[in-house]
């Protein structure tokens, strides 16, 4: 319901204004907190979306989902003038009388907004009307008397409009709108005298998952069209926000629109040179073919922003990327960077630039063994070894020579959606220094095998109707949860309405650590900087894991607004 409060200047009077904003509600409930009875004051403008009013303008003001804007003038006399006809009629006994067109009330109306009016607002001076709806533009509405004389605009605010609020002297206006940002505006101005952004998920986009920015150590999301956003945990505020392609979100999607979002599907960093980015983005539809972009970025110093080093356009042909990672650094003073992109049917490209020739990549070389979906890609700590899930089967291979050093398989139906090499002390797995692990998990299974013996240590099944949604392991004790000296992995697993995030050591078959939670999980990372777990769930909260308490704490409660 839709609820506004207002004082009459006549008598002092106070009165609660109420709407159900429904398709079938087309009258205003005016409620008086004196005699406990309301009257119900109908109109013809249609469905009411958002209300508001003013004593010292002595109007209500009412946006309609059809976009139109009814001004209710005298709305003091008005009302007083309701209660006095409604107590002289035969059924004035009942709590709420319905008023007809018998009562001749002022009104005037306005029109600009496409689409349904979200939040109106009147100035503290009563000189200004404000609108604003998923046109992503706030409409000032100037007034002189009972008469509108002309109207401005703020536009290209970035996504529709989710409140207004004015200061007292009229001289601001603070907007919120549905990307989870809030803007003070200067209204002789009409520039931002302030701005405070958070993260923000887009329904549309099905691939939104949480990294660790190496360079900044801030948390990565890609949840917003065609942005990555870096986000600072510590005092929940959006720090950057790095445009991977351009999108105009429009005011609304029409039923013969052939407009589709762009999604970051894909995006890695670069551990070895911190200054790397890739990502992968595509557009999408029932009627088009996919669209895939893979575009290196390079971070600049003097500019403060990632720039354009290359763009791939379909970089695996009609196949759609599936997976990419940077290849680990043997010596640190090598200049090469090499990235590994997979695809769906089954092919690894090996793509590689020299820092003297930053904006020239060249393939190395292509791979395929067998044509099925590549789900899953991993180097070990040194780039010796690579891990690639075909299927239940995970190959490890010698990245230089291509050549298949083994192949363990899991023994469930289903697909390896997740690999990742723990290494605690080695510095090189081909010489057998230390331990080295390679965690392989499934939708129903997770196992851990020691790489020395190529045996598996230990095995998580997952319960009777259950499934990993999400996991993240550490490589070593340094990282993630202070408390334990020892790596960990972090496992989402859902079953119907429980969702959990389970926390084990390297060598612990129980759970060291259960966390429930209202909604599944859809990405987790562990950060070495804020020393926890981080997951990001489908409902959008982000949640860290406290190591005090042994729970999960909200970090964050990111706005998820939908495509009208």
């Amino acid at each position: 319901s839709l609820m506004t409060s207002f004082v009459s200047p006549v008598d002092g009077s106070e009165y609660i204004l109420v709407s159900n904003n429904n398709r079938s509600e087309v009258a205003v409930l005016v409620w008086s907190v004196e005699t406990n009875k309301g009257v119900r004051l109908s109109h013809s403008s249609g469905q009411v979306s958002c209300l508001c009013a003013s004593a010292e303008s002595d109007v209500l003001v009412t946006g309609h989902a059809q976009g139109v804007i009814t001004v209710w003038h005298s709305i003091s006399s008005t009302i007083n003038q309701l209660f006095k006809s409604t107590s002289e009629l035969p059924n004035s006994t009942n709590d709420i009388v319905n008023v007809g067109s018998d009562i001749v009330i002022a009104k005037s109306l306005l029109h600009w907004h496409a689409h349904t009016v979200i939040t109106v607002c009147l100035s503290a001076d009563g000189r200004r009307l404000l609108s604003g709806g998923s046109e992503n533009v706030v409409v000032v509405w100037r007034t002189s008397g009972s008469a509108i004389d002309e109207k401005t605009f703020i536009p290209r605010l970035g996504a529709p409009i989710a409140s207004l609020v004015t200061s007292e002297d009229s001289a601001q206006v603070v907007v919120t709108t549905s990307d989870n940002s809030l803007r003070v505006i200067n209204m002789a101005s009409v520039r931002e005298d302030w701005v405070y952004r958070s993260i923000s998920i887009h329904t549309a986009i099905s691939h939104t998952a949480i990294q660790i920015n190496p360079r900044t150590k801030y948390l990565t999301v890609n949840g917003l069209p065609g942005y990555l956003q870096d986000f600072d945990p510590s005092d929940l505020n959006l720090k950057h926000s790095h445009q991977v392609l351009h999108f105009v979100p429009v005011s609304k999607r029409e039923s013969n629109s052939k407009t589709y979002i762009p999604t970051i599907k894909l995006f890695a960093f670069n551990h070895s040179d911190v200054n790397n980015l890739c990502t992968v983005d595509e557009r999408s539809g029932e009627q088009l073919s996919t669209e895939e972009s893979m575009k290196m970025w390079i971070y600049s110093e003097i500019s403060g922003e990632y720039k354009l080093s290359a763009q791939i356009d379909r970089p695996h042909g009609q196949s759609r990327v599936t997976a990419i990672t940077y290849r680990p650094r043997k010596n640190e003073t090598s200049k090469r960077v090499q990235l590994l992109s997979a695809s769906d049917d089954g092919t690894i490209k090996m793509w590689s630039h020299s820092s003297s020739q930053a904006d020239v990549w060249s393939c190395d070389y292509s791979f395929k063994y067998r044509e099925s979906p590549i789900h899953s890609v991993s180097f070990s700590v040194d780039g010796s070894t690579l891990s690639v899930a075909q299927g239940l089967t995970v190959h490890l291979l010698d990245p230089n020579t291509l050549s298949i050093r083994v192949s363990l398989c899991l023994p469930l139906k289903g697909q390896v959606l997740f690999t990742a090499f723990i290494e605690p002390k080695a510095t090189t797995i081909n010489c057998g220094s230390g331990d080295a692990y390679l965690l392989i998990a499934s939708s129903r299974l997770m196992r851990v095998y020691d790489l020395r013996n190529l045996q598996p240590i230990y095995n998580y099944p997952v319960p009777q109707g259950g499934s990993i949604t999400a996991i993240a392991s550490t490589n070593d004790s340094k990282h993630g949860v202070k408390s334990y000296s020892h790596p960990i992995i972090a496992v989402a697993q859902s079953n119907k309405n429980n969702h959990s995030l389970l926390l084990f050591g390297l060598r612990d078959e129980k759970p060291i650590s259960v966390n429930a939670l209202t909604s599944s999980i859809r990405s987790i990372i562990i950060s070495d900087n804020y020393s926890g777990v981080f997951v990001l769930t489908n409902s959008g909260d982000i949640f860290s894991f406290n190591e005090s308490t042994s729970r999960l704490v909200s970090t964050a409660t990111p706005i998820i607004y939908k495509q009208q």
